[in-house]
């Protein structure tokens, strides 16, 4: 329903999501007959709140901004971020004036008034492969930018609500005080964020590995504060109900400090869940619990899967329910088909040795990473010089993550794949591993899958005809120009915009040409003019 009202832009794609929303609904009235009625009354709900996100509120531009200090970064006299104007989220940027950051850190949170501003729609995707800024902020309920030419600072008064936003701004700082890759894990595992550009190559380096998982995208670190608290509880012999009672606040506490970052959301409601069942000793199979995870977690936010990130967080859980009675190893196979038609519809590249990579760095991570990166938060404070013992581990294991990536070994520059053919490969990739007893089935079903990929790679590392491609990079175009079946590509005129004065921005080439590229299926030129 939510693909349906906030994401279908054809009548292709509301046919397939209604399609699929009556063979779910018809599954669940199958297995729960009962409860049909309960079922409608969801929809209903979810329906409702569709349009209401869907709905779109005029800016009353000259009413006060609200900002929050965790919101906003100041870089090099110029402020941006995420503000409130009236019940609206907007992104905002503009000149810091010399009182700028320093009433924003004393207050933590301040009002703009009396100020001057252009507000502009955010815009989507310009060219094929760009990151979509549009759709991304709209997952976060923002459709504004609002650019602000003058203003005046009032502060505000804090209330019981701003306590988030200065324990978050507060452990910021905490983290700012540890040296790079630290500060990096420490604010990935409690904060959900990066906390410097200096750490992209990092953040590619786990995608392109396959591993991106391991951070904050998961929420596996959630499994590791529960078993803290119960062994801090077992230590101090507390009861269970007050060992569960000090999960669920903490949870909570966490979930708004990250933001509501959807990985850890999803880790936590399931852990909701599951003490509401036990205590209730209500019989669920694992499986139909995910599904009230999803569905729970789709009315509080019912733009839950404009997100990739989202996506495939849960797609990761599903896969290792349907696949809890396979070995190791054919379970991590399992786990790479699924994600991947989700990996190349948004990423366009994948790793074979992906597989390989989980089995090396997965326990470093779970049993060095985590570990050592909660001591250093919790302890950093009353012993600041164990950083010096963390920081070479991290840095080393950093540096070994980049060399291996910078290889490329196993990397595949495949091309995006539309929307159809992810869902085409999803479903079929699902029946393959739900079907373990047909072997006739499962061989079919295999051959349509390899036979699929294949064609899709052909189709689109040797097309039938040669194009002349203009790339909107900001100032001009670039043209790339591809000859047809054995393909030569050439770039011409490889230009960028000047930002004098203005904020740093990643390069165009990084933003925009390269996306474009390897969403072409192509990870090298020919020629540059």
């Amino acid at each position: 329903m939510t693909f349906i009202v906030l994401q279908a832009t054809s009548f292709a794609q509301v046919f397939v999501a209604v399609l699929f929303l009556i063979i779910f609904c018809s599954l669940l009235i199958y297995k729960f007959p009962q409860y049909w009625h309960l079922i409608a009354i969801f929809l209903g709900v979810v329906i409702t709140l569709c349009f209401i996100n869907q709905r779109i509120n005029e800016l009353k531009i000259g009413e006060p901004i609200r900002i929050y200090s965790d919101q906003v970064k100041v870089s090099d006299n110029f402020f941006y971020g995420e503000g409130k104007l009236e019940k609206n989220k907007v992104l905002i940027s503009g000149t810091a004036n010399k009182s700028f950051e320093k009433e924003l850190n004393k207050y933590h949170a301040i009002y703009l008034v009396n100020y001057k501003a252009k507000v502009e729609t955010i815009m989507p995707a310009t060219n094929p492969g760009e990151f979509d800024y549009q759709k991304y902020y709209r997952s976060k309920k923002i459709r504004k930018r609002v650019k602000l030419e003058s203003y005046q600072i009032y502060p505000r008064q804090i209330t019981i609500f701003d306590w988030v936003h200065m324990l978050r701004k507060f452990l910021m700082d905490y983290f700012e005080k540890m040296p790079q890759y630290t500060r990096f894990f420490a604010s990935e595992m409690v904060l959900a964020q990066n906390p410097s550009a200096d750490n992209k190559a990092l953040l590619n380096s786990y995608r392109d590995l396959g591993i991106i998982h391991l951070l904050s995208i998961s929420g596996l670190h959630v499994s590791l504060y529960i078993l803290g608290i119960m062994w801090l509880g077992t230590m101090m012999k507390r009861t269970e109900e007050e060992v569960i009672l000090c999960c669920v606040a903490f949870l909570i506490i966490e979930i708004l400090l990250s933001n509501f970052q959807a990985g850890f959301v999803r880790a936590s409601l399931s852990y909701f869940w599951s003490v509401f069942f036990n205590r209730k000793k209500i019989m669920i199979s694992s499986g139909d619990k995910l599904g009230i995870v999803v569905l729970s977690h789709l009315i509080f936010n019912p733009l839950l899967f404009l997100n990739s990130g989202a996506i495939l967080s849960y797609l990761l859980v599903f896969g290792l329910e349907i696949s809890k009675n396979f070995g190791k190893i054919k379970q991590n196979i399992v786990l790479n088909s699924l994600v991947t038609p989700i990996l190349l519809n948004n990423f366009y590249r994948i790793n074979f040795l992906t597989v390989v990579y989980n089995f090396l760095i997965v326990p470093i991570f779970n049993f060095i990473l985590l570990p050592l990166t909660f001591i250093v938060v919790f302890s950093f404070w009353c012993l600041p010089a164990i950083v010096k013992l963390s920081e070479p581990i991290f840095k080393g294991l950093a540096d070994l993550t980049n060399f291996i990536a910078d290889k490329q070994w196993g990397l595949v520059t495949f091309g995006q794949i539309d929307w159809l053919q992810t869902i085409f490969l999803l479903v079929v990739t699902v029946f393959l591993i739900i079907l373990p007893k047909h072997k006739i089935l499962k061989l079919k079903l295999r051959s349509i899958i390899v036979g699929a990929y294949v064609s899709m790679f052909f189709l689109i590392h040797f097309p039938l005809k040669g194009q002349v491609s203009f790339i909107d990079v900001g100032q001009g175009d670039s043209i790339l120009i591809t000859t047809p079946l054995n393909r030569k590509t050439y770039l011409i005129d490889t230009g960028g915009k000047l930002n004098f004065g203005k904020k740093k921005r990643e390069p165009q080439l990084n933003r925009i040409t390269l996306p474009f590229l390897y969403a072409q299926g192509i990870d090298h030129l020919d020629g540059v003019f």
